[in-house]
């Protein structure tokens, strides 16, 4: 690779080298090579960038798959850090480009200041931070901004947008993944979050049913991202806080889709997803029941955005990789039966609960264990969900709309299990016929 483009690539603030990037092109097609740096390997807190990059001397070559749509020939931590739909229209708009710029030039002009994860590239040790900001772009704009923002959106999804605009946009918003328009935020407190905007096609309320997914979920013991809404020019914004900051630190991040080392987002299963964690996880036993319970979350709620680039890792230095909070939870009220990650078969996707139990023991679950965690995520969404919903801004049409998603023959399916272990137990059901019990007076 004589003629490539050489770059440095570098871990958190401040930075400390931890390889090398080679990109080139041939024949139409691009190739990469990454080889991590002697003092790296050295380093007392070195780890591995990912599970197919083990720590060594060796020089690791990447292509891309051409019988894989969006396979990537970048290493799979770098190829995380590349923005998807939304802010590849970006950068295409900005350059005056007719086509997507292809993934070097999208890795490479991504904002290093809200680039995901902790990795960042320079050309040479004495080089700034790939990319800076030009002609006024790469500045974070805060959360008191929002109103500008949805105007500037708006104009972008209207085909119009002048250059100011789009500079405005290009640093805060290239460099996230998703096909929604975003953008990256400052909060008051200086934190990083994540502003999801409203767009003019929506036919639903997305941005309301998405925080009210992680309110749920969090009310199931999930993990999830602090999450608001914001509501400006009657359209809602969703504020999700950045995961892979802990304030100005940078944390390390990995995509399910590299931690598996696939070529795709789609075809993996959660039961190898449940064994590379047990390979790799810092806390295995947690990490199992979480990932169980976010399955059966994402059935109860039809979520219909489950594929392997909506789930993450953290890196927690000596705590190893760990799950990182959920995210992108879209329930979805057209239900789709199929999951985009399915569950122990690749060529089986159903959303279906009853397989979900037939796989407990792949993350580690006693049966019982795993049929009260379902019935117990049943009952809480089914009493909660459309008081959360109410609360999240939604209108009593969006909440009729929205009620298919949340009430289906598997959230049946589940709370019969619970009806079943009461049953099991010797726990009487309830008559609803039957009268209240009267109160009995006290004596004065």
């Amino acid at each position: 690779m004589s003629d490539a483009r050489v770059l440095q690539v570098c871990i958190g603030d401040p930075a400390i080298e931890v390889g090398t990037l080679w990109l080139s092109s041939a024949g139409g097609r691009n190739f990469s090579a990454f080889q991590y740096s002697a003092a790296w390997l050295r380093h007392p807190r070195a780890f591995a960038l990912s599970p197919d990059l083990p720590l060594s001397s060796e020089k690791w070559f990447f292509h891309g798959d051409p019988q894989v749509a969006h396979s990537s020939s970048l290493p799979p931590p770098l190829a995380d850090t590349i923005p998807d739909a939304w802010g590849r229209g970006l950068l295409r708009k900005a350059r005056g480009l007719s086509r997507d710029p292809d993934e070097f030039t999208l890795l490479t002009d991504v904002d290093d200041g809200s680039r995901l994860g902790a990795l960042r590239l320079r050309e040479s040790e004495s080089g700034t931070f790939l990319a800076v900001a030009q002609d006024g772009a790469g500045r974070v704009p805060p959360l008191v901004d929002l109103n500008s923002l949805v105007n500037d959106i708006h104009r972008i999804e209207a085909a119009h947008p002048d250059r100011e605009v789009l500079q405005r946009l290009l640093g805060s918003s290239a460099s996230l993944g998703g096909a929604r328009p975003k953008c990256t935020v400052r909060k008051p407190t200086g934190d990083l979050a994540l502003a999801k905007f409203t767009s003019r096609f929506d036919t639903h309320p997305v941005e309301k049913a998405e925080v009210l997914a992680l309110r749920l979920a969090q009310a199931c013991g999930i993990a999830v991202p602090r999450a608001e809404l914001v509501f400006t020019q009657n359209t809602a914004v969703a504020v999700l806080d950045r995961f892979d900051r802990d304030g100005p630190r940078r944390i390390p991040y990995l995509s399910a889709q590299s931690f598996l080392g696939l070529s795709s987002a789609v075809g993996g299963t959660y039961v190898d997803f449940a064994e590379q964690l047990r390979r790799f996880s810092g806390d295995v036993p947690r990490d199992l029941r979480e990932l169980f319970a976010r399955v059966s979350f994402t059935i109860l709620v039809s979520n219909a955005d489950d594929h392997l680039k909506n789930h993450g890792l953290l890196y927690r230095g000596a705590g190893g990789w760990r799950l990182s909070p959920m995210f992108d939870v879209n329930p979805a009220p057209e239900r789709d039966r199929r999951l985009k990650t399915a569950i122990l078969d690749p060529r089986d996707t159903r959303a279906s609960l009853e397989l979900l139990l037939e796989a407990a023991e792949f993350f580690d679950l006693e049966q019982d264990t795993a049929r009260s965690l379902v019935v117990d995520q049943a009952e809480r969404i089914a009493g909660l969900w459309r008081d959360v919903a109410r609360r999240c801004g939604m209108t009593t049409r969006e909440i009729r709309e929205y009620e298919p998603a949340f009430t289906h023959e598997e959230s049946a399916f589940a709370r019969s299990l619970g009806r079943t272990q009461a049953s099991a137990a010797g726990i009487p059901e309830s008559d609803p016929r039957a009268p209240a019990p009267r109160k009995r007076q006290r004596k004065g």
